[in-house]
């Protein structure tokens, strides 16, 4: 059984934890601008959540971004075969080059 996640997966994943660092961040900034005294501990920790969370949604999507790479390469080098009984050229000076065309 394949566990790999899929491109559109990743994706999903690379938004929701993106959203949940905005959604932490905005939660914040509401509490900064509300109280008097900020609680440098707590803050350090909830930056470092921040980073964490927006570098988990960064990676998402940078395999993301791998994977429709290596699909386009593939498709592209696919396109490139030459077709069933397609003969491809010989390199010229390769012993193949020198062949007669007729075989």
């Amino acid at each position: 059984m394949d566990t790999q996640p899929t491109t559109h997966d990743l994706m999903n994943e690379a938004r929701e934890w993106l959203q949940y660092a905005r959604g932490v961040t905005q939660l914040l900034a509401e509490l900064v601008h509300e109280t008097d005294a900020v609680e440098c501990t707590r803050m350090a920790l909830a930056l470092d959540a921040i980073g964490a969370m927006t570098q988990r949604g960064m990676r998402c999507a940078a395999e993301a971004h791998a994977r429709m790479q290596a699909v386009e390469v593939t498709a592209l080098r696919a396109s490139q075969l030459p077709r069933s009984g397609a003969r491809m050229p010989a390199a010229a000076g390769s012993p193949a080059s020198q062949l007669p065309q007729s075989l």
